[in-house]
């Protein structure tokens, strides 16, 4: 009973953080990559909150393959709007890839296409 009485007393300092989710903004359904290229994926940074608490992240998946996932990028800020990646040279040619930019939350592309080397 004491601990309980100690734990329920003690104040829980809780940082309340803000959750910035920008959308992506490329791809978009109307883009077309080709496997082992470079490309830039953008994403609407505008009003952020003024705290942002993670640094974001870059995942390639494929729809009709849960299985399927390569990360692209890591520790960014959400803030710059923009990140360059480099797709890996062996994916296959399909029209349901999509991008997920994690950060404080994850944002997901619409489905685009990638193309075979």
């Amino acid at each position: 009973m004491g601990l309980v009485s100690f734990a329920a007393s003690t104040p829980i300092n809780v940082q309340t953080r803000d959750i910035f989710d920008p959308p992506v903004l490329v791809p978009n359904a109307n883009t077309v990559w080709q496997a082992g290229s470079t490309q830039t994926v953008f994403w609407d940074a505008s009003n952020p909150p003024k705290s942002i608490s993670n640094l974001a992240s870059i995942v390639l998946r494929l729809s009709s393959d849960i299985n399927f996932s390569a990360k692209l990028a890591s520790g960014f800020s959400l803030l710059t709007g923009n990140q360059t990646i480099q797709l890996p040279s062996d994916l296959q040619t399909a029209e349901d890839y999509f991008v997920i930019l994690f950060g404080d939350s994850g944002n997901v592309s619409p489905d685009f296409t990638i193309t075979a080397a």
